[in-house]
């Protein structure tokens, strides 16, 4: 058994409501998809289709499915399981939250909302062969087909929820149990058309505390840490050198303020002068011990493409009094304490407090307030909470991912933009860079866009995040997918030889 440290509840096992690390860790063990994305270069390769051939300049693509998949159930996978799994996704009734992801499909967008029965764009030819066609061509097509929505479920899976309490996939793991706030069970699937994983099964134990999962982890009851406690990591790194792991991956962390509350709403000198209240710096250097890097915008440095980076926010708490006081607030005087949102972790914690002492150093008042993941998670995603602490880990290796998810005005609330952020010019931009192929030409979109945003601060601007995790030594075969651990795929694990 290979024992892996989760933060908290899955809020869902459907793929097609997952939309967090935490359920998707879990969901990539049970579901493949037609691609996937090989977890260190990035590029998409084949998963449940064996090849795949393009169309009419990159506006269709006919799969040939493999003829050795098996759902857990024993039940061959068809073309047919793929179109009612798109559809699934697509459909009104599911209400997913990742629709997005499908809706280059031509006719996607009419039966999404339900002004059509079925999407014209989807065609099964037989069993094992599916034509898409979209309704223009996509330079993101393929890599949203390696995303968690558009898994490959049964036929007969429902949209009234039961289905992502009792998932049946055809992943390398099968769901065996799940005891809520205390683990996810899953054990190997024999009948995995890659080959039976070589650990017999996988536990993932939900341990919010960072110091109890690190004391489970030296007893050996926990095979994998993701998240250290504060302030270990310099030390651990000279104990247990043979067992941490660092790497850089597609991530970043920010601070939303959401712009349809007050006080963030219509005051863009409000949301600078909060930008420049924070010392990122020092959270990178003191509290995350170096594992991160301050960004100025919205992109990690890899998914910047070559253009230059806006200009951003440099720590200068006389600025941010100056803002302030244009803003309508001097020394602070007339705002209201603001609550800051944070999932419940000592270390996520000790970020908030850095950001807490500086806003008040500049006058504004905060209030911290910590939420196990799942309410933290239907808090932001509802708009509940107006300033909150947020990380995000890409879905796929491209700048649309940051910018068009979690700043498009189409995606406000639970699709990916909690700060409610929305610009005409901002959206017309990305969705003109999803249109065409030419890297370049969307790199100058982007850099546009990005410096739009920044100009406007719907967030305090973070800092971009290496990974580190803990591996118990017994263990071979874990590999370091550069969008986070949480997309580890354990079916490659296997016990180290003595």
């Amino acid at each position: 058994m290979f024992t892996v440290r989760l933060l908290g509840d899955p809020p869902t096992l459907d793929p097609a409501h997952t939309t967090d690390t935490v359920g998707g860790g879990i969901v990539r063990q049970i579901f493949d998809g037609l691609v996937d994305l090989d977890p260190v270069t990035l590029e998409v390769r084949p998963a449940v289709a064996a090849s795949w051939v393009e169309e009419e300049g990159g506006q269709s693509y006919v799969f040939t499915l493999r003829d050795d998949v098996r759902f857990h159930d024993g039940q061959a996978v068809t073309a047919a399981d793929v179109r009612a799994s798109f559809e699934r996704v697509l459909a009104p009734a599911t209400a997913s939250e990742r629709p997005w992801s499908l809706l280059d499909l031509e006719g996607a967008e009419e039966f999404h909302r339900g002004a059509a029965s079925s999407v014209r764009g989807i065609e099964v030819l037989d069993d094992r062969r599916i034509r898409l066609r979209l309704s223009r061509p996509s330079a993101l097509f393929l890599p949203f087909l390696a995303m968690e929505a558009a898994s490959i479920v049964p036929s007969s899976a429902g949209s009234d929820g039961r289905f992502g309490t009792a998932p049946v996939g055809c992943g390398p793991f099968r769901l065996t149990a799940w005891r809520h706030d205390i683990e996810v069970r899953l054990e190997r699937f024999d009948g995995y058309y890659g080959g039976a994983p070589a650990i017999a099964s996988l536990r993932f134990r939900v341990v919010p505390d960072r110091t109890a999962a690190l004391e489970e982890y030296r007893r050996g009851t926990m095979d994998l840490l993701d998240q250290l406690p504060p302030g270990r990591l310099e030390s651990l790194r000279r104990e247990r050198p043979q067992e941490v792991f660092e790497w850089p991956i597609l991530a970043m962390t920010y601070f939303g303020m959401n712009q349809g509350k007050p006080p963030f709403e219509g005051r863009p000198a409000l949301r600078r002068a909060f930008n420049h209240a924070i010392d990122r710096e020092a959270i990178c250097r003191v509290v995350l011990e170096g594992a991160a890097e301050p960004i100025p915008g919205v992109l990690p440095p890899a998914l910047r493409w070559g253009t230059r980076a806006p200009e951003g926010y440099a720590y200068d708490p006389a600025l941010s009094r100056a803002l302030l006081a244009e803003a309508g607030f001097p020394g602070g005087g007339g705002l209201e304490e603001i609550v800051l949102w944070h999932r419940a972790d000592g270390l996520v914690q000790r970020v908030c407090e850095v950001v807490q002492a500086n806003l008040g150093e500049v006058g504004v008042r905060v209030r911290l307030r910590s939420a196990d993941w799942a309410a933290y998670l239907d808090a932001t995603n509802r708009g509940e909470s107006a300033f909150f602490h947020a990380t995000w880990y890409a879905d796929y290796p491209d700048p649309d991912n940051f910018l068009y998810v979690l700043l498009n005005s189409a995606m406000r609330g639970a699709a990916g933009n909690d700060s409610y952020y929305a610009n005409p010019r901002f959206d017309a931009l990305v969705e003109e860079a999803r249109r065409i192929a030419d890297r370049e030409q969307r790199a100058r979109l982007y850099a546009e866009a990005e410096s739009l945003a920044v100009a406007e601060a719907p967030w305090i601007f973070g800092y971009a995040m290496r990974d580190v995790a803990l591996v118990a030594p017994r263990w071979d075969g874990i590999g370091l997918p550069a969008v986070g651990d949480w997309a580890i795929d354990f079916s490659g694990v296997r016990q180290r030889k003595p």
